[in-house]
């Protein structure tokens, strides 16, 4: 049926028991898998970039002192600065010194770092950072750091790694929203039948006692709901 027509018929409560109890397991198991997955998601994220975020800046405050250091004599160029980064495995260093840039690898340049960054760091003296796309579609976090009197110190930190790993959480909370969805289309299944079996049973009766079968009568149950339609229906035979 038509979408539209089937909602109707849903409100307007013409749409078949059986159908009403699939359609509401169906849909609760499909809200509950979608919260699960949003809330799981969101919380994931926020600790791993949290930690991220954490880990940088301790990194680039680190790196920070020792370009200070290599720059303490005040020399004509930062090379020597960029040379001990290097030898550290530093991977993404941006250096503003007298007033020109150098990097320490063909990956990052000045031209990746925002504007707003490099205006809280240079013109404001803050310690800054910031989240930004760069060349290939990749994603990076710029750590800022101004060093007295001399320039500025930034450093990028890949992202693809954390990226990654959160599209691969995303892909497991999304087989888990599928799988859990599943199951209550299942239940919804068995609870339908075990729901519409006694109406059933009720109306099977009925029939054959229009058919002349006076002695048909309602096995008793259990349940306290159905006992009192069984205990009716055969008052009534």
């Amino acid at each position: 049926p038509h979408p539209v027509a089937f909602v109707r018929r849903l409100l307007t409560g013409t749409v078949g028991l059986r159908r009403r109890i699939l359609l509401t397991f169906t849909l609760g198991s499909l809200a509950l898998s979608a919260f699960l997955a949003v809330t799981t998601y969101g919380l994931v994220r926020s600790n791993l970039l949290g930690q991220r975020d954490s880990a940088s800046v301790d990194a680039a405050a680190r790196n920070a002192q020792e370009v200070m250091n290599a720059l303490r004599t005040e020399p004509d160029t930062s090379g020597q600065a960029i040379e001990r980064l290097q030898n550290l495995g530093v991977e993404g260093p941006v250096i503003l010194y007298n007033d020109q840039w150098s990097a320490g690898g063909a990956s990052y340049s000045q031209l990746d770092i925002p504007a707003d960054l490099q205006t809280r760091v240079l013109e404001e003296g803050e310690w800054a950072r910031m989240i930004t796309d760069v060349r290939d579609d990749a994603t990076a976090l710029v750590v800022g750091i101004p060093i007295p009197r001399l320039g500025a110190y930034f450093e990028f930190f890949s992202l693809d790694e954390d990226q990654q790993t959160l599209n691969n959480v995303a892909l497991s909370l999304l087989l888990a929203g599928v799988i859990t969805t599943a199951l209550g289309v299942l239940l919804g299944v068995l609870a339908a039948r075990r729901a519409v079996r006694p109406v059933a049973d009720a109306a099977q009766a009925a029939k054959a006692l229009a058919g002349g079968h006076l002695e048909t009568r309602l096995p008793p149950s259990d349940d306290p709901d159905l006992g009192v339609l069984a205990s009716s229906f055969n008052d009534m035979a």
